[in-house]
């Protein structure tokens, strides 16, 4: 998940933190705007994930 993360170029996500345990991710870090929050929320959702906390803060 984090190398998907930040093989995203247009994320740009700063102090990015990834935790994945049972089925569920946390994602965390800063991010430029709501709509790169989302972004990222999509970029790690996938079948296997049960569900994605998304702690991102957008920031400069």
């Amino acid at each position: 998940m984090h190398r998907k993360l930040n093989s995203n170029r247009s994320l740009r996500i700063r102090d990015l933190k990834v935790e994945v345990t049972n089925g569920g991710v946390t994602i965390d870090g800063i991010v430029r705007s709501a709509r790169l929050r989302s972004k990222a929320t999509k970029i790690v959702s996938n079948k296997s994930v049960k569900r994605v906390v998304n702690r991102f803060v957008v920031g400069n």
